[in-house]
């Protein structure tokens, strides 16, 4: 489950290292506003995900393994993509860090957490406490978001996307493990 919850914050990550380089002023502000905006939207978005998960589950609990495999596989080969993809475009990095206000901050974080949502909705399939896994999503994204704030403005710009390399790479595994485990065990 960690794992999971760190997956789906590295988007948090790169939004928050792009915030520390843009914040000069009221750091601790933005960083405070950053934290918790994006806290509360990661764990908002996956228990919503869990929720129509419950409410879906005696339909899809036959081939829930495949679901959450798919979904997981899907959001992996996306961060792979979006990576690859700001690897020929520094523009849509610069673009996304023009505005610290609280209303970009919310369309920022509702967009890069939408990952979350797939993640309720597979954990519903896996039946796994959900209030755990939202305290969890929601401290993990609190401190992955101070890091990246922090490292992004001590140290100016790095590569931002290189993590969500990582992240999807995590997530391809998460789901070929469901995936095996659940194909193993029938």
């Amino acid at each position: 489950m960690v794992f999971v919850a760190i997956s789906v914050c590295i988007d948090n990550f790169a939004t928050s290292l792009a915030y520390g380089l843009q914040a000069k002023e009221r750091k601790f502000v933005v960083l405070l506003q950053v934290v918790c905006i994006f806290s509360i939207v990661q764990a908002g978005l996956a228990a919503i995900g869990w929720a129509i998960g419950i409410s879906l589950s005696q339909w899809i609990e036959p081939f829930d393994h495949w679901i959450a495999f798919g979904l997981l596989l899907f959001m992996g080969l996306k961060l792979i993509k979006e990576a690859r993809e700001e690897d020929h475009d520094t523009e849509k990095t610069t673009k996304s860090k023009n505005n610290l206000s609280i209303y970009s901050m919310l369309i920022v974080a509702i967009v890069t957490s939408t990952d979350s949502l797939a993640v309720g909705l597979t954990y519903a399939m896996l039946d796994v406490n959900i209030l755990v896994a939202i305290i969890l999503i929601a401290c993990v994204t609190a401190i992955i978001s101070i890091l990246g704030f922090t490292l992004g403005n001590r140290i100016g710009e790095k590569s931002e996307n290189r993590m969500d390399y990582f992240a999807g790479i995590v997530l391809i595994i998460l789901g070929i493990k469901i995936l095996i485990e659940h194909l193993i065990s029938e």
